[in-house]
C-alpha cells in the first residue's frame, strides 16, 4: 500500500512551493503517529515544521519563536486544544490556529470557531483537503494583513 505522502508527492499540488519554505507550522498532537504523518506531509509541501506531543512542549516552542500557523489536536491530556489555542493567542493573537479532531460534533466545531480557530480539520485527514485548508488559512492571513495596512 502506498503511503499518503508518496501519493501526494507525485501530484502537482504536492510539489514543494518556494513560498512555503519560509512558513513555519507548529503541529501539536499527543499521537506520535499523527505527528509523524502530518509533519512529513507538511515538509513535503515545503513548510518548516516543529512538533510537540503536549501543550507544555508547544508553549516552549512558541517561547523560542512564533510559528506562522499552529495545527492543534482538540483532545489531549493535561490541556485541550482550545485552551492551548488561547494561550498561544495571548502571546501572539495574529497566529492562526487550525484545530483538528476525530470528533465530528457540530457543537465542537462551532465552539472551536467561536473561540478563535481559523479553521477545523477532521480526522482522519483527507490529504488533499488538508493541504487546501492550510493553504487557504495562509491566504486569508495574507489578505487580512493587506487590508489592515490599507486602513
Amino acid at each position: 500500500m502506498r503511503s499518503p505522502i508518496r501519493a501526494i508527492r507525485g501530484r502537482k499540488e504536492g510539489r514543494i512551493n518556494k513560498k512555503n519554505r519560509r512558513k513555519k507550522i507548529l503541529v501539536v498532537d499527543d499521537d506520535v503517529n499523527v505527528l509523524t504523518v502530518v509533519s512529513d506531509t507538511l515538509k513535503s509541501f515545503g513548510f518548516g515544521v516543529k512538533t510537540a506531543n503536549n501543550a507544555q512542549e508547544a508553549m516552549k516552542i512558541t517561547d523560542e519563536g512564533y510559528p506562522d500557523l499552529a495545527l492543534i489536536d482538540l483532545r489531549m491530556p493535561e490541556m485541550d486544544g482550545i485552551e492551548l489555542m488561547h494561550r498561544i493567542k495571548m502571546k501572539n493573537p495574529r497566529i492562526p490556529v487550525v484545530i483538528c479532531s476525530g470528533s465530528l460534533s457540530v457543537g465542537t466545531i462551532i465552539k472551536a470557531f467561536r473561540e478563535g480557530a481559523a479553521d477545523y480539520i477532521p480526522k482522519p485527514f483527507d490529504m488533499h483537503d488538508f493541504k487546501l485548508t492550510i493553504t487557504n488559512v495562509f491566504k486569508d492571513c495574507y489578505e487580512n494583513k493587506k487590508l489592515s495596512r490599507l486602513r
